[in-house]
């Protein structure tokens, strides 16, 4: 006997039924946070008269069509590239504070601008009073909606940016939503000021199961994510150890699709093995729609959960089920197309009880990922240094890419794969890469200043 591992296990739903769920939620949810009409442009971003090299650094990022981007990150690397600290104060500059609680900002992705509507914290773009000089607010919590807006207008936030693009449906589970999504949020928190160690998104249906995939294939992004309505398959079962301290919060209907609840509660079940900060609501009476139980928690959840250090563990491992699987410092480019392979069908005892039929299949599967593990040493004469000590299985490329708070920028870092050294010495800016990552991510709080690629 074998068990499918397709798509079989989930609900296929309509694009019929998509849009009625929808436009269903956005009608029948009193609670928008978000102001359907009026919403402000964020204004481009422009460089005072005198200011070319800032000019030209917001071209780089403002310019829709890729080709057109990438002949201005040409120009400018040529025309300002030899004052490197320069290009990165003005790259990491933040724009002036928001003074609308509602805003849009256009983000190029794909030769597309995506259009993405942002509602800030109350009281948070209040100006100062004249004539006083008023503390800052705390950098707050960015949080993306991925069903535009039809899930986040349930909670009753108090301290997060919401953000949502709306009708924006990439191919479900692909790199063109996660990298999307990715640069959404950080583009967001760049223009609003907000804390990127505390990016969350919430998702139903789909998009609750797109929130377990962006957290494995881009681990360390999120703080967390909230899936409604929406699990993992059992192929991400290969990837769990990658959400790490990843805060995860899950509310299904018991009468929803069994397979999907049944994931779900086989994830529970190992989460606590797995240390997984985990947080799931059965609602036994609750179908596939909103409001489902243990939802009243999620706001008072974003609140409160700190963020966590933005730093490299002294060892660890990234694991990867194909190619571009990617921690904020660390890239999987390239794998071994057999290691991570997993066949249509897996044998197993037809006498077992079917949950452990099922179990029998998911820990077949765990053994079909590729990984980079990685040590973090002291080096250097003086232990002034770091060296990064890459080892791989199934993994053909990878790249490093060096920014701060990850690496110390002031420190020499040597980069040493299978006991090769591949870069040695003090971290210098690299302009081509500084442009061209932030753009590709839209990290510019946090930008990549040299990129290191790794070969096994």
């Amino acid at each position: 006997m074998g068990l499918r591992t397709g798509p079989v296990e989930e609900r296929v739903v309509s694009i019929a039924r998509l849009v009625a769920i929808f436009f269903g939620l956005a009608v029948v949810s009193p609670r928008s946070v978000f102001a359907r009409e009026g919403l402000q442009d964020a204004p481009p971003a422009k460089a005072p008269p005198s200011d070319p090299l800032a000019a030209a650094v917001e071209l780089c990022f403002s310019t829709v069509d890729d080709a057109k981007a990438a002949e201005q990150i040409d120009a400018t690397v040529a025309k300002f590239g030899n004052d490197p600290a320069a290009l990165l104060k003005a790259v990491s500059t933040p724009p002036p504070r928001p003074t609308t609680e509602t805003l849009r900002l256009l983000v190029p992705y794909r030769g597309q601008a995506l259009a993405v509507s942002i509602a800030l914290p109350k009281g948070f773009a209040a100006p100062a009073p004249a004539g006083t000089t008023a503390t800052p607010p705390p950098a707050p919590p960015v949080v993306l909606d991925l069903f535009w807006n039809t899930v986040a207008c349930y909670f009753h936030w108090s301290t997060p940016v919401l953000c949502y693009v709306n009708q924006y449906t990439p191919p479900e589970l692909s790199d063109e939503g996660r990298d999307a999504w990715r640069k959404l949020l950080n583009s967001v928190s760049f223009a609003v000021g907000g804390d990127p160690d505390r990016f969350w998104l919430t998702g139903f249906s789909w998009s609750g199961h797109a929130g377990f995939d962006f957290a494995e294939h881009r681990p360390g992004i999120a703080r967390g994510f909230v899936a409604l309505g929406g699990g993992p398959r059992r192929s991400h079962f290969r990837l769990l150890k990658n959400l790490g301290k990843t805060s995860i919060t899950s509310c299904v209907g018991g009468k929803d699709d069994a397979e999907m609840v049944w994931n779900l509660e086989e994830v529970g079940r190992m989460a606590k093995g797995l240390g997984l900060d985990w947080h799931f609501t059965l609602d036994k009476e609750g179908g596939h729609k909103l409001p489902l139980a243990g939802m009243d928690d999620v706001a008072a959840r974003v609140d409160e959960t700190p963020a966590l250090p933005a730093q490299i563990p002294d060892h660890g491992t990234l694991f990867a089920d194909g190619e571009l699987v990617a921690l904020p410092w660390l890239e999987v480019l390239e794998v071994d197309p057999a290691a991570v392979a997993v066949p249509d069908r897996f044998p197993v005892d037809a006498s077992l009880p079917k949950d452990a039929q099922r179990r029998a299949m998911v820990k077949s599967m765990a053994g079909q990922v590729a990984k980079v593990d990685w040590k973090l040493t002291k080096d250097g004469k003086d232990g002034d240094g770091v060296a990064l000590e890459l080892t791989a299985k199934g993994v053909k490329r990878a790249a490093v890419l060096v920014k701060a708070p990850w690496f110390d920028l002031g420190k020499p870092l040597k980069v040493v794969v299978n006991k090769k050294s591949l870069c040695e010495g003090p971290i210098a800016v690299d302009p081509a890469t500084l442009l061209k990552e932030a753009r590709r991510t839209g990290d510019r709080q946090r930008p990549t200043v040299k990129r290191v690629e790794v070969k096994f």
